[in-house]
């Protein structure tokens, strides 16, 4: 995970050529997060090489597709349009490779798990990710990115709060520096 938010940091530099200055705080507050994120993971999967380089990639791909939203927003195309074509072209992403790899979705789920996925869908893929685009167009896409890449600590605290289980130190620590993050981001 912290390998491939270094796209919080990439933004910084990528957002100038759409006219948003260079912020220190914002360049520190991005650093903060890699940390904070790097607190919050698994340090077993970072010392797999392969996993290293498909993060990189991961954050590569999520640099440019981060700038490719910001030139919708500025063209003035609508939000709901943006999140929608994200949305679509990732299913046909996502569909090519199972019909490459031969693999099955099998969604052997009930009918209340099916009700689950679909809220989380309309949650996540629809409401958020319009919400996401509207606010690349409006607050810009440092300040976006860096409010955003919190996510992780929420789904953390979600998660610990759900499961009963308690917080180590690292996780408070980490939730402290992600916290400091966004101070920083704001003064």
């Amino acid at each position: 995970a912290p390998v491939s938010y270094t796209y919080v940091f990439l933004i910084q530099f990528v957002a100038t050529f759409f006219g948003e200055p260079l912020r220190f705080n914002y360049v520190v507050s991005s650093l903060l997060i890699v940390v904070g994120i790097y607190l919050l993971s698994d340090k077993k999967n970072l010392k797999r090489m392969k996993g290293v380089l498909l993060a990189l990639l991961s954050a590569l791909f999520w640099t440019i597709g981060q700038a490719v939203i910001k030139i919708a927003t500025t063209a003035e195309l609508n939000p709901m349009s943006i999140a929608f074509a994200r949305v679509s072209s990732a299913m046909v992403v996502i569909g090519a490779y199972m019909l490459i790899k031969r693999s099955d979705c099998n969604l052997a789920i009930s009918g209340k798990q099916h009700l689950l996925l679909a809220g989380i869908s309309i949650l996540d893929l629809g409401l958020g990710s319009t919400l996401y685009v509207y606010s690349i167009g409006v607050a810009g896409l440092t300040t976006t990115i860096i409010l955003t890449s919190i996510s992780p600590l929420v789904t953390q605290v979600v998660s610990k709060a759900m499961g009963k289980e308690a917080p180590s130190r690292r996780d408070i620590t980490a939730s402290l520096v992600i916290v400091m993050a966004l101070i920083v981001a704001a003064v």
